[in-house]
Protein backbone atom coordinates (compact mmCIF):
# COMPACT_ATOMS: atom_id res chain seq x y z
CA UNK A 1 0.00 0.00 0.00
CA UNK A 2 1.35 3.72 -0.64
CA UNK A 3 0.69 6.40 2.52
CA UNK A 4 -2.23 7.27 1.53
CA UNK A 5 -4.08 4.09 1.27
CA UNK A 6 -2.22 3.19 4.37
CA UNK A 7 -4.30 6.04 5.99
CA UNK A 8 -7.67 5.13 4.61
CA UNK A 9 -7.28 1.70 5.89
CA UNK A 10 -6.42 3.28 9.25
CA UNK A 11 -2.84 1.76 9.81
CA UNK A 12 -1.17 4.43 11.04
CA UNK A 13 2.02 2.63 12.71
CA UNK A 14 3.01 1.46 8.91
CA UNK A 15 2.46 5.08 7.57
CA UNK A 16 3.99 6.54 10.17
CA UNK A 17 7.44 4.55 9.59
CA UNK A 18 7.78 5.87 6.26
CA UNK A 19 8.23 9.08 7.52
CA UNK A 20 9.74 8.56 10.73
CA UNK A 21 13.51 9.16 9.43
CA UNK A 22 12.16 12.31 7.80
CA UNK A 23 13.19 15.71 9.00
CA UNK A 24 10.89 18.14 10.28
CA UNK A 25 10.64 21.56 8.98
CA UNK A 26 10.87 24.40 11.40
CA UNK A 27 8.91 25.20 14.12
CA UNK A 28 7.68 28.80 14.63
CA UNK A 29 6.16 29.93 18.09
CA UNK A 30 4.55 33.15 18.83
CA UNK A 31 4.38 33.40 22.87
CA UNK A 32 3.54 35.83 24.81
CA UNK A 33 4.34 36.60 29.03
CA UNK A 34 5.59 32.99 29.40
CA UNK A 35 2.32 32.21 30.71
CA UNK A 36 1.49 28.89 32.97
CA UNK A 37 0.12 25.55 30.72
CA UNK A 38 1.64 26.27 27.73
CA UNK A 39 4.58 24.56 25.72
CA UNK A 40 7.70 26.70 26.66
CA UNK A 41 9.44 24.16 29.26
CA UNK A 42 8.95 21.30 26.57
CA UNK A 43 11.17 22.85 23.32
CA UNK A 44 13.86 21.04 23.96
CA UNK A 45 11.62 17.71 23.21
CA UNK A 46 10.91 19.08 19.73
CA UNK A 47 12.24 16.95 17.22
CA UNK A 48 14.09 19.79 15.24
CA UNK A 49 14.41 23.40 14.90
CA UNK A 50 12.29 25.65 17.40
CA UNK A 51 12.11 29.73 16.67
CA UNK A 52 10.57 31.38 19.66
CA UNK A 53 8.70 34.60 19.03
CA UNK A 54 8.80 37.35 21.58
CA UNK A 55 8.83 41.21 22.45
CA UNK A 56 11.86 42.40 23.57
CA UNK A 57 9.85 44.34 26.82
CA UNK A 58 8.60 40.46 27.83
CA UNK A 59 12.44 38.77 27.54
CA UNK A 60 12.27 38.92 31.44
CA UNK A 61 9.66 36.62 31.97
CA UNK A 62 11.38 33.45 30.08
CA UNK A 63 14.40 31.65 30.91
CA UNK A 64 17.76 32.74 30.57
CA UNK A 65 18.75 29.80 28.37
CA UNK A 66 16.98 27.56 26.11
CA UNK A 67 17.78 24.13 24.40
CA UNK A 68 19.84 24.64 21.94
CA UNK A 69 17.44 23.39 19.09
CA UNK A 70 15.89 26.65 20.20
CA UNK A 71 16.58 30.37 18.82
CA UNK A 72 14.73 33.35 20.90
CA UNK A 73 13.63 35.93 18.65
CA UNK A 74 13.26 39.59 20.65
CA UNK A 75 10.80 41.51 18.64
CA UNK A 76 11.34 45.22 18.68
CA UNK A 77 8.55 48.02 17.94
CA UNK A 78 11.03 49.60 15.91
CA UNK A 79 10.79 46.44 13.70
CA UNK A 80 6.75 46.59 13.43
CA UNK A 81 7.02 50.10 12.90
CA UNK A 82 9.70 49.55 9.72
CA UNK A 83 6.79 46.95 8.31
CA UNK A 84 3.75 49.39 8.63
CA UNK A 85 2.41 46.75 11.74
CA UNK A 86 0.55 47.48 14.37
CA UNK A 87 2.15 47.23 17.79
CA UNK A 88 1.70 43.83 19.48
CA UNK A 89 -1.25 41.54 18.94
CA UNK A 90 -1.33 38.24 17.54
CA UNK A 91 -2.07 38.65 13.98
CA UNK A 92 0.86 41.78 13.55
CA UNK A 93 3.43 38.28 15.01
CA UNK A 94 2.28 36.20 12.66
CA UNK A 95 2.64 38.73 9.37
CA UNK A 96 6.00 39.62 10.79
CA UNK A 97 7.23 35.67 11.32
CA UNK A 98 5.80 34.45 8.14
CA UNK A 99 7.97 37.77 6.44
CA UNK A 100 10.77 36.71 8.78
CA UNK A 101 10.50 33.42 7.19
CA UNK A 102 10.23 34.63 3.31
CA UNK A 103 13.88 36.53 4.49
CA UNK A 104 15.62 33.58 5.77
CA UNK A 105 14.81 31.73 2.71
CA UNK A 106 12.90 29.18 4.54
CA UNK A 107 11.03 26.73 2.37
CA UNK A 108 8.54 25.02 5.12
CA UNK A 109 7.44 26.37 8.20
CA UNK A 110 5.18 24.61 11.09
CA UNK A 111 3.58 27.74 12.81
CA UNK A 112 1.86 26.63 16.41
CA UNK A 113 0.53 28.44 19.62
CA UNK A 114 2.42 28.21 22.76
CA UNK A 115 -0.70 26.53 24.15
CA UNK A 116 -1.33 24.26 21.88
CA UNK A 117 -1.59 20.23 23.01
CA UNK A 118 1.23 18.59 21.10
CA UNK A 119 -1.59 15.41 21.20
CA UNK A 120 -2.63 14.11 18.48
CA UNK A 121 -5.18 11.03 18.10
CA UNK A 122 -5.81 9.44 14.87
CA UNK A 123 -9.27 8.17 14.68
CA UNK A 124 -9.96 4.00 14.31
CA UNK A 125 -13.37 4.91 12.25
CA UNK A 126 -14.56 6.51 10.07
CA UNK A 127 -16.46 10.53 11.33
CA UNK A 128 -15.44 9.79 14.94
CA UNK A 129 -16.13 12.72 17.00
CA UNK A 130 -15.40 11.50 20.51
CA UNK A 131 -11.97 11.51 22.16
CA UNK A 132 -13.08 7.47 23.61
CA UNK A 133 -13.45 6.55 19.87
CA UNK A 134 -9.87 7.94 19.05
CA UNK A 135 -7.27 5.13 20.69
CA UNK A 136 -4.50 5.44 18.58
CA UNK A 137 -2.60 8.41 20.23
CA UNK A 138 0.16 9.83 18.20
CA UNK A 139 2.94 12.91 17.67
CA UNK A 140 1.59 16.01 16.31
CA UNK A 141 5.14 16.52 14.75
CA UNK A 142 4.75 12.77 12.76
CA UNK A 143 1.47 14.06 11.40
CA UNK A 144 2.78 17.39 9.84
CA UNK A 145 5.78 14.50 8.47
CA UNK A 146 3.26 12.64 7.04
CA UNK A 147 1.22 15.57 5.80
CA UNK A 148 4.51 17.04 4.02
CA UNK A 149 4.72 13.89 2.44
CA UNK A 150 1.42 13.99 1.33
CA UNK A 151 1.38 17.27 -0.16
CA UNK A 152 4.70 16.92 -1.92
CA UNK A 153 2.82 16.11 -5.32
CA UNK A 154 1.24 19.70 -5.57
CA UNK A 155 3.58 22.37 -6.56
CA UNK A 156 0.83 25.17 -5.62
CA UNK A 157 -0.03 24.51 -1.99
CA UNK A 158 0.07 27.05 0.68
CA UNK A 159 -1.02 25.62 3.88
CA UNK A 160 -1.68 22.47 5.33
CA UNK A 161 -3.30 21.76 8.69
CA UNK A 162 -4.67 20.63 11.88
CA UNK A 163 -8.52 21.37 12.93
CA UNK A 164 -9.97 20.78 15.99
CA UNK A 165 -11.32 17.25 17.14
CA UNK A 166 -15.20 18.25 16.55
CA UNK A 167 -14.37 19.88 13.17
CA UNK A 168 -12.11 17.33 11.55
CA UNK A 169 -13.73 14.14 11.77
CA UNK A 170 -17.53 14.48 11.74
CA UNK A 171 -16.93 16.79 8.25
CA UNK A 172 -15.29 14.34 6.12
CA UNK A 173 -15.84 11.06 4.13
CA UNK A 174 -12.93 9.03 4.08
CA UNK A 175 -12.62 8.11 0.22
CA UNK A 176 -9.24 10.76 0.22
CA UNK A 177 -7.14 11.57 2.57
CA UNK A 178 -6.80 15.57 1.36
CA UNK A 179 -9.73 17.52 0.67
CA UNK A 180 -9.31 20.87 -0.58
CA UNK A 181 -9.94 24.02 -0.22
CA UNK A 182 -9.75 23.52 3.72
CA UNK A 183 -9.44 26.22 6.42
CA UNK A 184 -7.53 24.92 9.10
CA UNK A 185 -8.13 26.57 12.52
CA UNK A 186 -5.27 25.12 14.90
CA UNK A 187 -1.52 24.40 13.75
CA UNK A 188 -0.61 25.11 11.01
CA UNK A 189 2.36 24.08 7.84
CA UNK A 190 3.09 26.90 5.23
CA UNK A 191 4.75 26.43 2.18
CA UNK A 192 6.80 29.57 1.87
CA UNK A 193 7.92 29.89 -0.88
CA UNK A 194 3.99 29.25 -2.73
CA UNK A 195 3.62 32.19 0.16
CA UNK A 196 6.04 34.54 -1.12
CA UNK A 197 3.63 36.72 -2.38
CA UNK A 198 0.80 36.21 0.12
CA UNK A 199 0.27 38.15 3.59
CA UNK A 200 -1.90 38.39 6.69
CA UNK A 201 -4.28 41.11 5.73
CA UNK A 202 -3.48 44.26 8.34
CA UNK A 203 -5.94 46.75 7.09
CA UNK A 204 -7.86 46.17 10.91
CA UNK A 205 -4.31 45.04 12.42
CA UNK A 206 -5.09 42.90 15.13
CA UNK A 207 -8.83 42.80 14.99
CA UNK A 208 -9.39 40.22 12.97
CA UNK A 209 -9.35 36.87 12.29
CA UNK A 210 -5.98 36.39 10.93
CA UNK A 211 -5.26 32.51 10.31
CA UNK A 212 -8.87 32.79 8.54
CA UNK A 213 -7.43 35.47 6.64
CA UNK A 214 -4.43 34.00 5.39
CA UNK A 215 -6.58 30.97 4.30
CA UNK A 216 -8.79 33.35 2.12
CA UNK A 217 -5.69 35.31 0.28
CA UNK A 218 -4.93 31.88 -0.89
CA UNK A 219 -8.26 31.27 -2.06
CA UNK A 220 -8.01 34.29 -3.90
CA UNK A 221 -4.77 33.48 -5.66
CA UNK A 222 -5.90 29.49 -6.45
CA UNK A 223 -3.40 28.54 -4.14
CA UNK A 224 -4.36 24.82 -2.15
CA UNK A 225 -5.13 24.43 1.52
CA UNK A 226 -5.23 21.28 2.48
CA UNK A 227 -6.39 19.94 6.00
CA UNK A 228 -6.09 16.29 7.07
CA UNK A 229 -9.22 14.69 8.42
CA UNK A 230 -7.77 11.33 9.70
CA UNK A 231 -6.07 13.22 12.65
CA UNK A 232 -8.19 14.71 15.36
CA UNK A 233 -6.66 17.49 17.51
CA UNK A 234 -7.18 18.07 21.09
CA UNK A 235 -6.50 20.82 23.71
CA UNK A 236 -5.28 21.03 27.04
CA UNK A 237 -5.93 24.53 28.32
CA UNK A 238 -7.83 25.63 25.00
CA UNK A 239 -11.44 25.81 25.07
CA UNK A 240 -13.40 23.63 22.20
CA UNK A 241 -15.09 26.84 20.89
CA UNK A 242 -13.83 27.80 17.67
CA UNK A 243 -13.94 31.54 17.77
CA UNK A 244 -14.37 32.20 21.80
CA UNK A 245 -11.66 33.15 24.38
CA UNK A 246 -10.22 30.43 23.29
CA UNK A 247 -6.81 30.94 24.79
CA UNK A 248 -4.96 32.18 27.86
CA UNK A 249 -3.76 35.07 26.24
CA UNK A 250 -6.72 36.11 24.31
CA UNK A 251 -7.96 39.82 24.97
CA UNK A 252 -10.92 39.85 27.25
CA UNK A 253 -12.52 43.17 26.11
CA UNK A 254 -16.17 43.02 25.95
CA UNK A 255 -17.35 42.15 22.73
CA UNK A 256 -13.75 41.92 20.64
CA UNK A 257 -13.76 38.61 19.42
CA UNK A 258 -17.01 39.67 17.43
CA UNK A 259 -15.54 42.74 15.89
CA UNK A 260 -12.16 40.66 14.88
CA UNK A 261 -15.09 38.36 13.14
CA UNK A 262 -17.19 41.54 11.46
CA UNK A 263 -14.17 43.34 10.50
CA UNK A 264 -13.06 39.68 8.76
CA UNK A 265 -16.28 39.61 7.54
CA UNK A 266 -15.78 43.50 5.80
CA UNK A 267 -12.45 42.46 4.20
CA UNK A 268 -13.71 38.89 2.22
CA UNK A 269 -17.63 38.95 2.24
CA UNK A 270 -17.16 37.05 -1.24
CA UNK A 271 -15.51 34.28 0.70
CA UNK A 272 -17.44 33.69 3.84
CA UNK A 273 -20.75 33.08 5.64
CA UNK A 274 -21.96 33.72 9.18
CA UNK A 275 -23.22 30.60 10.70
CA UNK A 276 -24.69 30.53 14.23
CA UNK A 277 -23.04 28.38 17.35
CA UNK A 278 -23.48 26.56 20.63
CA UNK A 279 -20.64 28.24 22.10
CA UNK A 280 -21.48 31.71 21.25
CA UNK A 281 -23.79 33.85 18.92
CA UNK A 282 -22.45 33.50 15.72
CA UNK A 283 -18.47 33.15 13.80
CA UNK A 284 -17.75 32.80 9.97
CA UNK A 285 -16.26 30.36 8.26
CA UNK A 286 -15.15 29.83 4.48
CA UNK A 287 -18.10 29.95 2.01
CA UNK A 288 -17.38 26.88 0.16
CA UNK A 289 -19.61 26.69 -2.68
CA UNK A 290 -19.00 30.00 -3.72
CA UNK A 291 -15.43 29.38 -3.29
CA UNK A 292 -15.54 26.19 -5.21
CA UNK A 293 -17.42 27.19 -8.38
CA UNK A 294 -15.96 30.27 -8.95
CA UNK A 295 -16.45 33.71 -6.50
CA UNK A 296 -19.49 35.33 -7.27
CA UNK A 297 -20.38 38.82 -5.90
CA UNK A 298 -22.31 38.45 -2.85
CA UNK A 299 -25.43 41.33 -3.20
CA UNK A 300 -28.80 40.42 -1.36
CA UNK A 301 -30.83 42.11 0.85
CA UNK A 302 -29.70 39.64 3.77
CA UNK A 303 -25.61 39.74 2.92
CA UNK A 304 -26.52 43.75 2.73
CA UNK A 305 -27.84 43.92 6.06
CA UNK A 306 -24.92 41.91 7.90
CA UNK A 307 -22.24 43.88 5.72
CA UNK A 308 -24.06 46.98 7.11
CA UNK A 309 -24.27 45.79 10.60
CA UNK A 310 -20.61 44.80 10.52
CA UNK A 311 -19.46 48.15 9.24
CA UNK A 312 -21.60 50.09 12.18
CA UNK A 313 -19.79 47.30 14.90
CA UNK A 314 -22.94 46.02 15.93
CA UNK A 315 -22.49 42.25 16.61
CA UNK A 316 -26.15 42.50 18.39
CA UNK A 317 -28.05 43.53 14.76
CA UNK A 318 -25.78 40.75 13.04
CA UNK A 319 -27.25 38.08 15.50
CA UNK A 320 -30.66 39.39 15.31
CA UNK A 321 -30.44 39.15 11.48
CA UNK A 322 -28.98 36.08 11.13
CA UNK A 323 -31.82 34.32 13.87
CA UNK A 324 -34.92 36.62 12.79
CA UNK A 325 -33.88 37.32 8.97
CA UNK A 326 -34.46 40.91 7.59
CA UNK A 327 -37.89 42.82 9.23
CA UNK A 328 -39.45 45.63 7.79
CA UNK A 329 -36.77 48.09 9.56
CA UNK A 330 -34.15 47.21 6.30
CA UNK A 331 -34.77 50.89 4.84
CA UNK A 332 -32.77 51.90 8.12
CA UNK A 333 -29.44 50.27 6.39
Amino acid sequence: MNLEELILNHKVKEALELVHNDKLPPVFIPSYKNRKGTIIPNLGDIPGEVHLFIYEDDRHNYPESFPGNVTVHEIRKEEFDSMGLEWRGIGPKREYMLEFAKQSNFKHIIMIDDDRSLDVWYPDQPRTTSVSNTKKKGSIWDAFKLALKLVNDYDNWGIVGLAHAEINCAHYTWKKVLKFPAHSVAALMLNVETLKDVHYSQKFGKTILEDLSLDVECYKRDIKTFELPFIASFDNDRSLSMYGNNTIASTKEDGYQYRCIMNTYLLYRDYLKFVLTKNSLFTIVPNWKNIEKGIEIVDDLLHNALYEACKKGDYQKVYDILTNGIKNDIDEW
